[in-house]
């Protein structure tokens, strides 16, 4: 099932985006709504009951002072397992990003200052234009680009880590993969 969503974001300065499975892609654009696409999906023991379950997801949205909170509620039966929404986001442009996914990879297809990046499952491919980054994965690649000046830090358990940037105060950790900068 797919569906889009818009909320309004005017006065944010970062957004942040909870979610649990599913890929999740970052761009920018110079308004200041946010625009969503989601590809959900759901299991079920039946395809009735699989359409039933998929009916059942959405994604929401809530703003506390000038933070954005972007999220896929856990579904009513299923919880997170089996069931998730790959997102595909427009944000306007200079808000700073805390991206949180269990399992899926998570790109910026557009700079954003201040990323902050975690996922459990799945590589990440960020482009900071400001700012510090953090960037953690437990099984996946890493590849950032950095035009900042500041702290940069990437950590996989399990994949390579590609950096390029202006920073000479990074740390770049992997278990078990290559670190080329």
């Amino acid at each position: 099932l797919e569906d889009s969503f818009t909320f309004a974001s005017g006065g944010v300065n970062l957004i942040k985006v909870e979610t649990y499975n599913g890929k999740v892609e970052l761009f920018t654009s110079s308004s200041s709504e946010v625009d969503c696409k989601a590809k959900f999906y759901a299991t079920g023991l039946t395809l009735e009951e699989a359409e039933e379950n998929v009916n059942q997801m959405k994604v929401v949205s809530s703003i506390d002072g000038d933070v954005m909170t972007i999220s896929v509620p856990r579904h009513s039966k299923l919880g997170t397992n089996n069931v998730g929404a790959a997102l595909n986001l427009t944000l306007p442009e200079d808000v700073a990003i805390d991206i949180y996914t269990a399992n899926g990879s998570v790109e910026t297809l557009s700079a954003f200052p201040s990323p902050k990046v975690r996922t459990s499952n799945g590589s990440i491919t960020v482009t900071a234009s400001s700012g510090p980054a953090n960037l953690r994965t437990s099984n996946g690649g890493i590849h950032l680009v950095s035009l900042s000046t500041e702290d940069v830090e990437a950590k996989t358990s399990n994949g390579p880590i590609y950096y390029s940037g202006d920073s000479n105060d990074f740390e770049l950790r992997s278990s078990n993969g290559t670190i080329r900068i």
